[in-house]
């Protein structure tokens, strides 16, 4: 023991001198010092021993350790300094680092979206007559404003720091793009204290610089207490509208109002203006002003990014409105706009379950506010727990925007049964007037009839194409009873209830419907859709006519009859698509956008000519003509997730068997 005191002492010199000015390895000397002090070790020490880790030392080396009171036999041997390193136990700092490193992770994944977007923005620009490049992910505007304009350096950075942010200047929206190409030379003039003030991104990465400083300064003093970072979205009544009035937000607008307001015309677009125009916007108006620039981002494929951003924005104050302990945001025309817009951007996704969530909660709230019934009275607000309704009295515009809100919802709802097999919310008598034909700001409070009245109507009256998809729904519905109920249903009743469902089709076709059918909608996109919908319908209903032929042994002459509707249904769908694939413009980017409400009839078109040609049909020719116009449709305007598995290559499989055949001739 002795010669081991020697040589330990011998080498404590040059271990001091290689420690010097470590206070942690001075700490472990004098340990050391201490523990060569004493020759006995006693039997509570070896017990303690047998459970402690192996020394630092042997472990860095990955060689057995005797475990020994400090030094242990082989660091004796080598001469070395022996101190053994308690288990830590994990602290609050530790504790909160993977929720920190996934906080810091989230922040470094948005700028590197940012980023990546802008150099995308920057090569490869839409072809539209607004432009892209002027403005950076969160709206605000890349060019330098007046000098009496900029907004300071705090509001800038506060951008990121909450959501909302702080109001920031309107600019013009016909600006030149040589303003955008003279950038780098104006910004090569600019005060480095100007240029912080419009450049969010330099402002957002040098708030993650200082994220990454903590987290070294945290990895290095572990005993550093550490809280999430906790963004706090602001009250309706504390903050205004951030990016509302922001150069991209203005231009969603005016592509909002030019691709899908003919969808879905239910926002009033003088009312919607008037109210941007406000010097604090409410937190109602910039949900729905974020669901509008989602739809109109996702239909600009350099804008992918800014859509997601926007539709994350929107949910988030649409859950903040409902949140509200009074309730009143629920009242507000905005967040049923936004709920109706928010539901179209989700039903052109993948996730059909999230759509269908969203659009419930559509339907719930309109069920709620009574939109669903005209008489509805003050005392459904108590039901609810609800404040009374405003004493103001509510013009004929303003009930116009609550009616196309609800039959904007009668018509996903309907769309979204076909898809589930579930029944539609809204059936029967529906007590709400039909949308009015005239259009904002051209409103006419011109009386309208309730849907169940239309079909027994003497006279003609003027149905937009928007009200004339609410009749095509209508009865959609009643096949979608006729069919749940044919299984129970006798003979007679299934055909009583067949022909009518026909009759009524066939008088929308010719009367009600007339000015959107047959070659009359012109360059209308939505009508193009009524008509190529309104025939898939007329398919179903005739082919589940030709099941129960089969089922039931009845004549041939009901089949021969069922066919041949089927195949004229067929004929005017491929017209109808022959006529959206020649829209130019904003019609055709309309008519591209109507890609989910496509895949029905175009896939029911397919089907029919397939059987049609395995039935060996005489004009065969005429349907292997028709798969070609149709697949090709199917793959310029529809998502390839859209589709049935295994359609397009049936098709084309067929194709190419005709074209063998017809060469072998």
């Amino acid at each position: 023991m002795s010669t081991a005191t020697n040589e330990v002492s011998n080498e404590e010199p040059a271990t001091l001198s290689s420690m010097a000015g470590h206070e942690e390895d001075i700490n472990h000397q004098t340990v050391e010092e201490a523990a060569l002090k004493s020759t006995a070790v006693s039997t509570q020490r070896i017990s303690s021993s047998l459970r402690r880790r192996a020394c630092d030392t042997c472990r860095a080396r990955k060689v057995r350790c005797d475990r020994q009171d400090p030094p242990c036999n082989r660091c004796v041997k080598m001469g070395v300094a022996c101190h053994y390193s308690g288990r830590t136990k994990p602290t609050n700092s530790r504790m909160g680092m993977s929720r920190f490193l996934e906080t810091l992770n989230n922040r470094l994944k948005q700028a590197e979206a940012q980023l990546a977007s802008t150099h995308l923005m920057q090569q490869n620009q839409p072809q539209f007559s607004v432009a892209w490049r002027d403005v950076d992910r969160t709206g605000l505007p890349t060019k330098p404003s007046p000098p009496h304009k900029t907004p300071s350096q705090e509001e800038a950075q506060s951008h990121w720091s909450s959501v909302p942010a702080p109001t920031y200047p309107t600019y013009d929206l016909q600006e030149s793009d040589d303003l955008f190409n003279q950038m780098s030379v104006t910004t090569s003039a600019t005060s480095a204290k100007e240029a912080s003030a419009f450049l969010p991104l330099d402002t957002f990465i040098a708030s993650n610089s200082e994220t990454i400083m903590m987290a070294q300064t945290m990895l290095d003093n572990q005993p550093l207490e550490f809280e999430p970072t906790i963004f706090d979205i602001p009250t309706p009544t504390t903050e205004p509208m951030p990016t509302v009035l922001a150069t991209i937000l203005q231009k969603l607008y005016e592509r909002y109002f030019e691709i899908f307001h003919p969808i879905i015309p239910i926002i009033n677009r003088t009312r919607f203006e008037h109210e941007l125009s406000q010097p604090c916007p409410t937190v109602e108006l910039q949900a729905l002003s974020y669901a509008m620039g989602a739809l109109a981002a996702f239909s600009v494929p350099e804008l992918q990014d800014y859509a997601s951003f926007y539709h994350e924005q929107a949910r988030n104050l649409i859950d903040l409105c409902e949140r509200q302990e009074s309730g009143d945001s629920l009242e507000n025309i905005n967040i049923l706009q936004a709920y109706v817009i928010l539901t179209l951007y989700e039903l052109k996704q993948p996730n059909f379950a999230r759509a269908y969530l969203t659009l419930g909660r559509a339907i719930k709230l309109v069920q709620i506010l009574g939109l669903d019934n005209a008489k509805s009275d003050s005392r459904m607000y108590a039901r609810w727990g609800l404040s009374k309704q405003s004493s103001h009295s509510i013009s004929p515009a303003e009930q116009e925007e609550k009616r196309r809100v609800f039959w904007s919802l009668f018509i996903f709802d309907s769309f979204a049964s076909l898809r589930s097999n579930i029944c539609p919310t809204f059936t029967g008598v529906i007590n709400v007037p039909l949308p009015s034909s005239s259009e904002y700001p051209d409103f006419l409070d011109e009386t309208m009839p309730r849907l169940d009245e239309v079909f027994g109507l003497t006279e003609t009256i003027s149905l937009s194409s928007f009200a004339a998809d609410t009749l095509m729904i209508s009865l959609y519905q009643r096949y979608f009873r006729h069919i749940e109920s044919s299984y129970d249903e006798t003979s007679q009743g299934f055909w009583e209830t067949h022909y009518a469902i026909d009759k009524a089709v066939e008088h929308c076709r010719k009367t009600l419907l007339a000015p959107h059918m047959n070659g009359n909608c012109g360059n209308d996109p939505l009508a193009i859709g009524l008509r190529m919908n309104l025939n898939t319908l007329k398919i179903n209903l005739h082919e589940t006519a030709l099941f129960r032929v089969e089922k039931d042994q009845l004549p041939e002459n009901l089949a021969v009859e069922a066919n041949s509707k089927c195949a004229f249904a067929v004929i005017d769908i491929v017209k109808a698509v022959q006529v959206g694939m020649q829209l130019t413009g904003s019609r055709a980017v309309t008519f591209r956008q109507l890609d989910r409400f496509f895949v029905w009839p175009i896939t029911t078109a397919i089907q029919v000519c397939f059987r049609m040609i395995y039935n060996g049909a005489d004009d065969f020719a005429s349907y292997i003509s028709f798969l070609r116009i149709l697949s090709h449709a199917m793959k310029e305007i529809i998502d390839p997730e859209q589709i049935s598995p295994g359609l397009l290559e049936n098709a084309e499989a067929r194709i190419a068997d005709a074209a063998r055949s017809v060469r072998k001739k």
